[in-house]
This record gives C-alpha cells, sequence and structure tokens, in this order.
C-alpha cells in the first residue's frame, strides 16, 4: 500500500519551477489516469484519504485505511497520462508526449489533444463536460508560454498553430486561415488559446 501511494505521489505533483510554487489544504480528492486510454475512457483511479494538503511541492494526507498520516516530497515522474486536483481550481494536468513535465491540458480526444505550457500558473480553471477548457486566469513570465499539439500517429508538435493539425478537414482548415486574416492582431492575440481550443472541438466533433 504505501509503496504503491509512494509511486503515486511521485508522479502527481510534477509541476517544475514557479508551478509548485503554491500552498493549499482544500483539495478534496485527487484523481488519476494511468494511460491515454484511461483518460478518455473515464478509466480513473484515486487516493484514498482525507484532509490532503500540498505545501510547495509536498503533500501530505491522512490514510483511509490505516488512518495514518502520509507525507512525501514531490519529485519529477512521468509514469501516468495525467491528474486531476479536486480543489479551489479543480484543474487538469496532462503530459504531452515528448515533454518532461506535466502542462494544463486544454481539451481533446485520443485523435488530437493540446497541453498549455509556462513556468507560470493557471488559476481557477474550467473545463465544459468534455475536459474542454472554457475560462482560465493565470500568470505566464518573461520566457512565456506554449502549446504541444498531439495529433494520433503524428509527431508532436509545439509552438504551431492548430493550422497544422486541421488540414485534413479542408472547409474547417479554409476556414480558420479566414477567421485570423479578418481578425485584427490585438484581438486573434487576445484570444490565441481560447480560439485554439474552439477549433480543436470543432475538429474532434465535441
Amino acid at each position: 500500500m504505501k509503496q504503491c501511494i509512494f509511486t503515486l505521489i511521485f508522479l502527481i505533483f510534477n509541476l517544475k519551477s514557479k508551478s509548485q510554487n503554491f500552498k493549499t489544504d482544500v483539495i478534496n480528492a485527487l484523481y488519476y489516469y494511468k494511460t491515454v486510454d484511461d483518460f478518455f475512457n473515464n478509466k480513473i483511479d484515486s487516493i484514498v484519504g482525507t484532509n490532503i494538503k500540498y505545501n510547495y511541492g509536498k503533500v501530505s494526507f491522512i490514510d483511509s485505511k490505516s488512518n495514518k498520516k502520509v507525507k512525501f516530497s514531490l519529485r519529477k515522474d512521468l509514469m501516468i497520462f495525467a491528474f486531476r486536483l479536486y480543489d479551489k481550481n479543480n484543474q487538469i494536468y496532462a503530459i504531452a508526449k515528448g515533454e518532461k513535465r506535466y502542462g494544463s491540458y486544454m481539451g481533446g480526444s485520443k485523435k488530437l489533444f493540446a497541453v498549455f505550457y509556462s513556468n507560470g500558473n493557471l488559476y481557477f480553471t474550467k473545463y465544459d463536460k468534455k475536459n474542454y477548457l472554457i475560462s482560465y486566469s493565470g500568470e505566464v513570465d518573461k520566457f512565456g508560454y506554449y502549446i504541444v499539439f498531439n495529433k494520433i500517429n503524428n509527431q508532436p508538435k509545439k509552438n504551431y498553430d492548430i493550422e497544422y493539425f486541421i488540414d485534413d478537414n479542408q472547409q474547417l482548415y479554409n476556414r480558420y486561415l479566414k477567421e485570423r486574416e479578418e481578425s485584427t492582431t490585438f484581438n486573434w492575440t487576445k484570444n490565441y488559446i481560447l480560439k485554439q481550443i474552439e477549433y480543436l472541438k470543432i475538429y474532434n466533433n465535441d
């Protein structure tokens, strides 16, 4: 039991740099998805514990089976695909293929999904019923951010627009290019992330 808990905790909080620098004691549950298939098929597991707290890279909770307090210092381990913190922001973290840390899951399907990476934090994330990000707030440091698109049978790429992944749907591809061309630079930049998610959702027929 302890070995399983240790492994899971080791996995769950791989949040580098600033993304580890927060403290919360309002986590109601920790859910994790071992594989991509598990995530998109809603096959989840969870830590069985109470009084779960996260404190600058360290997690502690009361194990429900042994009634003992469990404490771990968190380190990098990428053996699971995604996990979800049921706290004030209910955020989903996932690992994009080829990356060495978890990012914020933006939405998608096994066919095509996207993960947001930065050295800052996203706060108060909100997802729809199909786990597409619909609103967020947060901060991005001087190094900015990048989005990694993962498309089945394709190499993942970062810092690419979604246009490079939806060109097998010619009508949608043309619609995206037309909207971008007709938008002002200010409006397109301001709404860039949500536009990527909007077309991701349409492409996946969600």
